[in-house]
C-alpha cells in the first residue's frame, strides 16, 4: 500500500471526523439524522465512523465535508467531495448555507 494512501486511511480512521460534527441547529432534516449516527466523546464532540460517513454520502440528504488539512495532505487523500477549508474561511464557507444540512469536518 502505498504510503500516503496508508498515512490518509489512518488519518480517517482515527481522526475522521474527530474534530467534530458540526450542525447549523434545525429543528428537521437531516441534521437530526445524521445524529442517530454519532457517539459521545469526553470532550463533547460527536465522533462517526469512517463507515458511517461513507454510507451517508451515498444518501440524498448527504453532509457537506469539510477537511482542515493542508493543501499538500489535502490533495494526497481527501474524502471525495469533500471541500478544503482553512481556518480563516470557516465564516465565508458558512454563509448561506442551508441550517438543516449536517456539516462534517475532518482535522489532521
Amino acid at each position: 500500500m502505498r504510503k500516503p494512501l496508508l498515512i490518509g486511511t489512518i488519518a480517517l480512521g482515527v481522526l475522521m471526523i474527530a474534530a467534530g460534527v458540526l450542525w447549523l441547529t434545525s429543528p428537521q432534516g437531516s441534521a437530526s439524522s445524521l445524529s442517530d449516527f454519532t457517539t459521545p466523546h469526553a470532550d463533547g464532540v460527536p465522533r462517526i465512523t469512517p463507515a458511517v460517513l461513507h454510507s451517508l454520502l451515498r444518501g440524498d440528504d448527504a453532509p457537506l465535508v469539510w477537511e482542515f488539512r493542508s493543501a499538500e495532505t489535502y490533495a494526497a487523500q481527501h474524502v471525495p467531495g469533500s471541500r478544503l477549508v482553512t481556518l480563516d474561511e470557516i465564516a465565508g464557507a458558512a454563509v448561506g448555507l442551508d441550517k438543516g444540512q449536517a456539516i462534517v469536518t475532518l482535522c489532521t
